[in-house]
């Protein structure tokens, strides 16, 4: 239903696009002849994990997931992370765990320490990984200054221009030639 309606909204765009496919499943995302054809993997991308990962089991290794999207982005590109956390309220964590205990997807809580290592082969962008209301602490009429609901982490990470480069176009791919900012 939500790929269904992601459609409509989208039927219009022509640099906007949804994919219907499973994290877990990184090939599939990376290999979708839509994706292939709309972006340059070669060049600097953003790819945005926001409030995902933390649906993702241990044993379904998201940090193998992490890496394999890392790997295939060229440097200069961007990872943004937002992940369930219980460091600031643990007994609040587990309750919210525990309820998601019944649901078709679990909630994996995990510390800062944790959350980090998805940033391997990145440069964290300042203020790192945080609460994110820390990410624009000063604005004003924001209704929050400095610490948030202490529910999440937020980061964002650069891939260095040491890193290695993305893959190049596969034959019959329309890159986006030209592109010189990531695509956010």
């Amino acid at each position: 239903m939500v790929h269904a309606h992601a459609d409509a909204l989208l039927a219009d765009q022509t640099a906007t696009l949804a994919v219907l496919a499973d994290l877990r499943q990184p090939e599939v995302i990376l290999g979708h002849p839509a994706l292939r054809r709309l972006l340059d993997l070669a060049r600097p991308v953003a790819v945005l994990l926001v409030a995902v990962l933390h649906f993702i089991r241990d044993a379904e290794d998201p940090a193998g997931i992490v890496a394999r999207l890392r790997d295939t982005m060229a440097p200069g590109s961007y990872l943004v992370i937002s992940h369930a956390t219980g460091d600031f309220h643990p007994h609040a964590g587990a309750k919210v765990t525990e309820v998601y205990g019944q649901a078709s997807a679990p909630l994996v809580l995990r510390s800062r320490r944790q959350i980090e290592r998805f940033f391997d082969g990145f440069d964290l962008v300042e203020p790192g990984l945080v609460e994110p209301a820390a990410w624009r602490p000063d604005e004003q009429g924001q209704g929050h200054r400095g610490r948030g609901a202490g529910g999440c982490y937020s980061g964002v990470g650069r891939q260095p221009a040491s890193a290695r480069a993305g893959p190049r176009d596969e034959p019959g791919s329309q890159g986006l030639a030209g592109q010189e900012h990531p695509r956010w």
